[in-house]
């Protein structure tokens, strides 16, 4: 058995996130495939990333209007072009009448879902913001939006998420959603002091790191270092070896040699 966590630094409107969300899951299918073995088991955990910290709050810009400015409309053209190809890939049709501006709303939404209603929670709401950003025109300052966004994701769930509780951390001098604010705020810092410089980055099992929607093939060779790692610990311990853990953590790669930096990020 091994357990394999994923700890994903994201920002909500950035649509390599998006796709590099859904070929993760196509790796997780992929190595599942290949060993069936149900006691090997994925933990994904979402952390914030803000692209752009000083943008709007609500209501927010219009999307193509922030980056039409940010890129001009030629290359944003050809961005577009390009995004298009890649989301069909993962059976996504982009649509770009949305409207940007501040995530940390979204942030604190996907903090406080995993906090309470735990980590599958989470994921089925950083799905539906996904889809209702990208596909569905939606405003992603809107807290109404995000707070319906968060009972569809987890509909069938029987979590307990309801549009009043998301609403209520939203409200100014919410205890909950104030601490809120300030994880999901030190957290971003602490992932743009550790390097990351853009969107999707991924740490496997705190050790390997990946950046940007990789292909799901790029996500399965590591998951099987995970566990020939994960193997060869068992195979000490049956022989009655006794492991170091101070001279194991020295084997360890350093964080340079286990990133694998590519395109395909925000």
């Amino acid at each position: 058995m091994v357990n394999i966590s994923i700890d994903i630094f994201s920002d909500t409107v950035c649509p390599w996130c998006y796709i590099g969300h859904l070929k993760l899951y196509r790796a997780i299918s992929l190595f599942r495939s290949l060993h069936h073995d149900p006691s090997h088991t994925f933990t994904l955990t979402y952390h914030p990333f803000y692209l752009n910290p000083a943008a709007p709050q609500y209501p927010g810009t219009p999307t193509l209007t922030a980056l039409t400015e940010k890129f001009g409309a030629t290359r944003l053209a050809q961005i577009h072009m390009f995004l298009s190809g890649a989301g069909n890939s993962v059976g996504v049709q982009f649509n770009h009448g949305s409207t940007t501006g501040s995530t940390r709303d979204s942030h604190r939404l996907l903090y406080l879902i995993k906090e309470k209603f735990g980590p599958e929670a989470q994921i089925k709401v950083v799905e539906r913001v996904f889809k209702g950003y990208f596909q569905e025109k939606g405003n992603i300052t809107d807290r109404d939006m995000l707070a319906r966004w968060a009972v569809e994701g987890t509909e069938g769930m029987e979590s307990g998420v309801t549009e009043e509780l998301v609403k209520a951390w939203f409200e100014e001098g919410n205890e909950e959603g104030d601490e809120a604010g300030k994880i999901v705020d030190r957290e971003a810092r602490w992932a743009a002091m550790r390097g990351t410089s853009g969107v999707p980055d991924y740490k496997i099992n705190d050790r390997w790191r990946l950046s940007g929607a990789r292909e799901p093939e790029e996500f399965v060779k590591v998951f099987e270092r995970v566990l020939e790692e994960e193997e060869r610990r068992l195979e000490r311990e049956r022989g009655g070896k006794k492991v170091d853990e101070k001279q194991g953590k020295e084997r360890v790669p350093t964080a340079a040699a286990c990133e694998i930096y590519g395109e395909g990020k925000c």
